[in-house]
């Protein structure tokens, strides 16, 4: 039996008026179980933000580097860009602009290609995301408005007609949590649960229609431990996701605070066209927000987000034990690109996380122009030292081309190093 609320303290006085000490073990169980759902809620931790006290730090200071992947082209057109990187066995997936899905070995050669870009059955118009379980490679069609499931060897098995424009995607426990932000549906909401056979079971976190403008083409899933982790740019919650056989569950667990640098609730209230003219306006205001990129250990949270008074992205790391945050506007490159120095948004928007690892994915051009510098920064002398102390990076430097494939840079979280005053 379930009793809550007003129905249960009823219960509760009815059986205090028996006066019977027998039942009395029963009205204690009843009185606490009204407590009870209220009892199960994590308490949400406030992550303080002031980009005001921002710092500059060393790459060292929170990674180092561990290998270099040098990508392979396939044999008949380049990658392009690096949408999203998938973590398989042996291996890794890729979803690029020029190739579509692309698996490659772990050390970057190319195996095959999964799927190619078309209107009809298997294929896609646009990748915005795939997803790996023991039987199947799923993937988004965020164009086409559908997923398509492959087996492992890339071949095509069905598709399943969603009817919205799927922004993200990610699969847990056999099933599938989409994401849309772009447009109303017939449930009007952000997230929908999909079981095995891709029938919608469950939708929450209701869409405002007219805050559609509040969209942004960013990842939206991070793991942490086997916990799946939720962000939505212009909201700042770090929200919790568990499926509960056809329930989905969605709680926040961190809230981010800017203090005086919070976006007014006014300002979310003017009408505009799309996401660059509201961003546009608050350029040279004293706000803060945009949340982008996640990551998450045992005792750090590490995010992206923007000052747009100074239109520059910053990094804050919280600390689990202390409760602190240390904001980062620039860091010096004492790793990979010696001397250097780059804002985080240079960065940011190409890294994925993996077993306490970032994968920053660099195209080969970029990768020469930053070595570049750092060539023009030494003397002869200087430049001589370098190649002896980093002989893979200066190898790859001098054997690369820009219409090569990009390299991927592995490195080792160390937030541990870290000091937080």
């Amino acid at each position: 039996m379930n009793i809550t609320g007003s129905n249960c303290w009823q219960t509760f006085n009815q059986t205090l008026s028996m006066k019977r000490l027998l039942l009395f073990p029963l009205v204690i169980f009843l009185a606490f179980s009204c407590k009870a759902p209220n009892s199960q809620n994590e308490a949400v931790a406030i992550i303080q933000v002031d980009p005001d006290k921002a710092i500059r730090i060393n790459r060292l200071d929170i990674m180092s580097l561990d290998r270099i992947i040098r990508l392979q082209n396939p044999p008949d057109e380049n990658l392009g860009i690096v949408d999203d990187l998938n973590f398989i066995p042996n291996g890794y997936l890729l979803a690029t602009t020029n190739q579509g899905l692309i698996v490659f070995s772990d050390d970057g050669t190319f195996k095959k290609q999964v799927g190619h870009f078309g209107r009809g059955p298997g294929e896609y118009l646009s990748v915005a995301g795939a997803t790996i379980n023991e039987r199947y490679i799923r993937v988004l069609d965020r164009s086409g408005q559908k997923i398509i499931r492959y087996d492992h060897d890339g071949r095509f098995i069905n598709e399943f007609p969603m009817g919205m424009w799927g922004q993200s995607f990610v699969g847990i426990n056999g099933k599938v949590i989409v994401y849309t932000g772009m447009m109303p549906s017939e449930q009007n909401m952000r997230l929908f649960l999909y079981d095995s056979n891709f029938n919608m079971v469950d939708a929450v976190m209701e869409l405002d229609p007219e805050r559609l403008f509040l969209n942004v083409m960013d990842r939206n899933f991070f793991f942490y431990n086997g916990n799946l982790r939720f962000l939505w740019v212009y909201s700042n919650n770090i929200y919790s996701l568990r499926v509960d056989r056809n329930t989905l569950r969605k709680e926040p667990v961190y809230q981010i605070d800017f203090g005086q640098r919070s976006i007014p609730e006014e300002f979310f209230q003017r009408q505009f066209s799309d996401i660059m003219e509201f961003e546009m306006a608050l350029r040279g205001n004293p706000f803060a927000g945009r949340i982008a990129v996640y990551f998450e250990d045992d005792g750090h949270v590490w995010f992206g987000f923007k000052c747009f008074m100074r239109v520059k992205y910053m990094w804050a790391i919280y600390s689990k034990e202390l409760k602190r945050t240390i904001i980062v506007d620039s860091v010096i490159d004492d790793v990979l690109f010696k001397g250097t120095e780059y804002n985080p948004a240079d960065e940011w928007f190409t890294k994925f996380f993996h077993n306490n690892q970032i994968y920053l994915v660099m195209d080969a051009w970029q990768f020469i122009e930053r070595m570049k510098k750092v060539q023009e920064a030494l003397s002869p002398e200087q430049w001589a030292e370098f190649r002896k102390d980093n002989p893979e990076v200066a190898e790859i430097f001098e054997t690369t081309t820009k219409n090569d494939a990009p390299l991927i840079f592995v490195f080792d979280v160390n937030l541990q190093n870290l000091k937080f005053h």
